[in-house]
């Protein structure tokens, strides 16, 4: 979680006040809060075209940093 952290830009890790990563993106805008279990919830999405290319944009982050966890995306 700390290296995530450190490495992405438009990342949040305060583990005392939150148990887990908060990333916002800006195109499109949304923000997803992903968790040590690798579960991960996407907020902000206006439609579900816009919540896959999020999830994507922000799969590529954690790729890139080489977490090896798989993201479960909870209500979509």
């Amino acid at each position: 979680m700390r290296t995530l952290a450190q490495q992405c830009r438009n990342v949040q890790y305060a583990p005392s006040r939150f148990p887990g990563i908060l990333i916002k993106i800006a195109a499109p805008r949304v923000t997803a809060r992903v968790f040590a279990s690798g579960k991960c919830v996407l907020l902000g999405a206006k439609s579900r075209e816009e919540a896959l290319t999020g999830m994507k944009v922000i799969c590529k982050m954690i790729k890139k940093v080489s977490l090896n966890k798989t993201l479960e995306v909870s209500n979509f």
